[in-house]
């Protein structure tokens, strides 16, 4: 019960943890792109910097934790029963913060969120696939992960043909389409 309290509520720690992402989070906002520094949150959040540590490892860290609620409605979109409206709200969201969202996911600056992505898309898919060969489940993930990123970057580009419905069904399906291909490819 990690968390919560024996009457339910937030612990301590539960809520600075909220306080340095809520923090993290108004500073993305205001600076648009620009470097945000473990020193900038720390002060935002009206936190030490040791407490800053027992929390988060660096600064990547928290940007994935502070993205966590994006890339959860990603993976949902993935597993067979999956929704691509959350997918579609995603898109949109991001298109809306684009100069913020084109810095996170280009580059090296996307392998934590690639990383988070593949694992939360592996928990999904080893619940629906219990019987499927572990390897192919992280194969499968990884390869989504990547897949979905790309296309996201497409569409921040507005390259991507449809509206956020669409394209998140397009997306949706291709990546299941390769999911199915990995999962179910043959034994050697």
């Amino acid at each position: 019960m990690s968390g919560m309290t024996e009457t339910g509520g937030d612990t301590r720690a539960d809520r600075t943890r909220r306080k340095i992402v809520e923090a993290f989070n108004c500073l993305v906002l205001d600076r648009s792109g620009e470097a945000i520094r473990v020193a900038d949150v720390v002060e935002a959040a009206g936190v030490g910097r040791s407490t800053f540590y027992e929390h988060f490892r660096n600064i990547d860290d928290l940007h994935t934790d502070a993205a966590l609620w994006l890339l959860t409605h990603i993976a949902d979109a993935v597993p067979a029963e999956g929704d691509a409206r959350w997918l579609a709200f995603v898109l949109e969201h991001l298109r809306e913060n684009r100069r913020m969202a084109r810095a996170t996911l280009s580059g090296g600056a996307a392998g934590p969120y690639a990383r988070r992505l593949s694992e939360l898309i592996g928990e999904r898919l080893a619940t629906e696939r219990p019987e499927a060969d572990t390897e192919r489940v992280r194969l499968a993930s990884v390869t989504a992960s990547e897949a979905t990123l790309a296309m996201v970057r497409v569409w921040l580009d507005e390259t991507a043909p449809g509206d956020a419905a669409a394209y998140a069904h397009a997306v949706r399906e291709a990546v299941r389409a390769g999911v199915e291909a990995f999962v179910s490819m043959p034994a050697e």
